[in-house]
């Protein structure tokens, strides 16, 4: 990945490759990074500077969409604090 000083970007990866870019935005493990969940009809918004994560949960076509702060693992467990 190159660095990106200005302007937003959008990328769209599958599952496990959403983990590890996740992994390395956020200074996670290996094994953290691994237990990171990534469904169909999520989005991960990051912000760097402080560093925010949001997860958005977007329902049917005309159902809900649930946004909480951090990540969560495959054991449904919400995390919301990490460091670089």
């Amino acid at each position: 990945m190159r660095s990106i000083k200005n302007g937003n970007t959008l990328l769209i990866a599958h599952r496990n490759v959403n983990k590890m870019i996740l992994k390395n935005l956020l200074g996670l493990t290996f094994t953290e990074g691994y237990n990171v969940e990534h469904k169909n009809d999520w989005l991960y918004i990051f912000f760097p500077d402080p560093i925010q994560l949001f997860l958005e949960k977007i329902g049917e076509p005309i159902g809900d969409i649930d946004i909480v702060r951090g990540y969560e693992t495959i054991n449904s467990t919400l995390q919301c604090d990490f460091n670089r």
